[in-house]
């Protein structure tokens, strides 16, 4: 959320930590409200970086299925949907609620 660029690894890191971890965005929404205010604080560049990472727009990009060295399942365009989503929400709410704040 706080990256000048949003990589193409990233939507599959996500996806592979939630199929072999369980890991899921909202369970872990309180960690990373932490991680992304700490950075926030400490770096000015993140502020102006979330504010301009809309990620409701990014959808899975097949070019991608070369990264992993794996084939890549049928459920993962819709995985990655919903957990764009679900991280957007979270940037929205950081959005409005810290850097409003700021201003």
């Amino acid at each position: 959320m706080t990256r000048k660029v949003y990589k193409p690894r990233d939507p599959l890191d996500l996806y592979h930590m939630s199929w072999t971890l369980g890991y899921t965005v909202p369970e872990h929404k309180d960690g990373m409200l932490s991680k992304v205010r700490f950075a926030l604080d400490t770096y000015e560049r993140c502020s102006e970086n979330i504010v301009d990472n809309d990620l409701s727009k990014l959808g899975y990009d097949h070019r991608d299925d070369n990264l992993p060295l794996m084939i890549m399942p049928e459920d993962i365009e819709g995985s990655i949907g919903r957990t764009h989503k679900e991280l957007e929400s979270i940037r929205k709410e950081i959005v409005s609620t810290e850097i409003e704040v700021d201003r």
